[in-house]
């Protein structure tokens, strides 16, 4: 559930800084407020995140740094997804739809001739 609201507040923090960022260079009150809160959000909720108990199962490969490197991946991913224009979108909309609409056609004859 943290995941999920960190998530959420990190694409508020993250269109504001794409969309409004005239709005912070110029110090408005209002959009410093929102900024600052979230940000104070975020790291409370990253604390609540890294405290959670781990796995001490030594395995083979895990990810250095767990939950710091992955939490910073999600903001930077989020950061680039809010960064893309709308053409992008509707672009990326338009191929979905396409690929959904050719697997529905294609599952049926997958379905009698198992591979």
């Amino acid at each position: 559930m943290s995941l999920l609201v960190l998530v959420i507040i990190w694409t508020a923090v993250c269109v504001l800084m794409v969309n409004g960022w005239n709005t912070l260079l110029a110090g408005d009150w209002w959009a410093v407020t929102i900024t600052v809160c979230c940000l104070v959000c975020v790291l409370g909720l990253c604390v609540v995140i890294g405290r959670q108990p781990r796995n001490t199962t030594e395995l083979h490969f895990s990810t250095p740094f767990v939950p710091w490197i992955p939490l910073a991946s999600v903001l930077f991913n989020i950061f680039l997804m809010v960064s893309l224009s709308q053409a992008t979108w509707i672009r990326f909309a338009v191929w979905m739809t396409f690929g959904k609409v050719i697997a529905i056609i294609i599952r049926p004859s997958l379905d009698i001739h198992p591979i």
